[in-house]
């Protein structure tokens, strides 16, 4: 089968949508299939360029076209790549604001419209729909919400769509009560499973003075990519360190990959509410290799999405895909205290690490796409 993908930025490793749809085409390819892909919307260049990116190896050919460029010009190089591939299924990875800096692509389903042919049909992948809201919610971005769910139903209407998916369980409900019936396709692992570095990483832990003799006594969290505000960290890992320090163990918190902005304040509560007894380090970022070691070597992954929405992250699908049972903090928005048991069991009830394999998930894909 000859499938296009079409999404935002193709930035390598700066744009998880077009990371993912890379990988998903390189996938598909080792499968026997034809892919490519456009960016229309890329806003790390500044001219139209082609180019061939490798995925585990296999050749991938990419168009990526600048957000600075009329949608005229971008008509005309799209529809000009796309005549010359022939697809018989065209994917569009939708998030609204990969295609506009405010989120609201209004002129997106008519260009869309406009680089259609009658010899494919499409598929739309929503990794993203749009803005909630509550009571709560300023009249901004319920106005912006409205616009978000007004393009995507006209998206739909203009389209000939074989098939709709979205990335995790939320969002499927939510498109649903639009009428929009999507089935759930989880994002794969972005991290492999390697023992290239295993021995490093054990050398490290043991300079950490955690040790292949003293193991036991140890409980080892593990967060990896970015400390979120709005979720309470704190009081999971505070509540964890009082279960070991009871049954006379000591507790490990770790953090690998770009921890961002509110990692400092959120780790000096941690410190604040426990003693020195509980041990924090932070590993920075490192490569894929790592990575999978120390997601070998820790007890627990620690996820900062809600569990109706842990298709949607690749931390989390890392995790996963490594066997790791991860607990869940509660949200900010949510009645306070930790809900990581009862998260917890919900994930291993209902998730488990085939579900986040690049391969079934490609292979799903191709099922989807295929049916009449």
């Amino acid at each position: 089968m000859k499938i296009l993908f079409i999404c935002g930025s193709l930035e390598p490793g700066s744009d998880g949508v077009g990371d993912y749809t890379c990988r998903m085409a390189g996938e598909l390819i080792r499968q026997g299939h034809q892919s490519c892909v456009v960016g229309l919307n890329d806003k790390f260049i500044l001219t139209s360029k082609r180019e061939i990116r490798k995925d585990e190896e296999t050749p991938v050919n990419i168009l990526r076209i600048p957000t600075r460029m009329s949608w005229q010009n971008k008509k005309k190089i799209a529809a000009s790549f796309i005549a010359e591939f022939n697809p018989q299924i065209a994917s569009l990875q939708f998030v609204p604001y990969g295609f506009h800096s405010k989120g609201i692509p209004i002129r997106l389903p008519k260009y869309l419209n406009s680089l259609s042919s009658r010899k494919f049909k499409w598929h739309i992948m929503f990794h993203e729909s749009w803005i909630a809201t509550n009571k709560k919610t300023i009249f901004k971005n319920r106005i912006v919400s409205l616009l978000q769910k007004f393009i995507i139903k006209n998206i739909i209407k203009k389209l000939r769509i074989k098939a709709i998916s979205t990335s995790n369980v939320h969002y499927q409900q939510i498109l649903g009560q639009e009428g929009i019936q999507a089935g759930v396709l989880p994002l794969p692992s972005n991290i492999p499973i390697s023992t290239v570095t295993l021995e490093k990483m054990r050398r490290e832990f043991a300079v950490l003075g955690i040790t292949i003799e003293n193991r036991s006594l140890w409980t080892i969290l593990g967060i990896f990519g970015t400390f979120r505000s709005n979720v309470d960290l704190v009081n999971l890992v505070c509540e964890k360190y009082k279960e070991v320090k009871n049954r006379s163990g000591r507790l490990a918190f770790f953090s690998m990959g770009k921890s961002g902005v509110h990692q400092e304040q959120i780790l000096d509560q941690i410190k604040r509410k426990t003693d020195p007894s509980i041990f924090i380090h932070s590993f920075g970022q490192r490569d894929a290799s790592d990575i999978s070691a120390f997601f070998k070597l820790i007890d627990y992954g620690v996820s900062t999405v809600p569990s109706d929405l842990a298709g949607k992250s690749g931390a989390f699908a890392a995790m996963k895909f490594h066997g790791l049972d991860i607990l869940i903090p509660d949200y900010s928005e949510k009645t306070k205290g930790s809900l990581y048991e009862k998260n917890e069991s919900r994930l291993q009830a209902n998730y488990t690490a085939d579900m986040f394999d690049l391969k079934l998930i490609a292979s799903k894909f191709i099922n989807e796409i295929s049916k009449d």
